[in-house]
């Protein structure tokens, strides 16, 4: 089903992520840090995953400009 196809690519996603998440985590608890809000011009191969999993998520099957 779909649902078990996303749920096996989030956890092989999830496990290949787990050190660098977690180095992540470590400099946010750091004093020095003192927060921010995302940049899309940056972050824009992060900003087109969350757009890209909210629309598997949804049920849209898009391909976005670019790609």
């Amino acid at each position: 089903t779909m649902f078990k196809e996303l749920t096996t690519f989030w956890d092989m996603v999830n496990t290949q992520d787990l050190g660098i998440v977690e180095r992540v985590q470590d400099g946010l608890r750091n004093p020095a840090f003192t927060g921010g809000l995302m940049c899309s011009e940056f972050e824009e191969p992060l900003h087109r995953y969350q757009n890209w999993l909210a629309d598997k998520m949804c049920g849209i099957h898009r391909v976005p400009p670019g790609d």
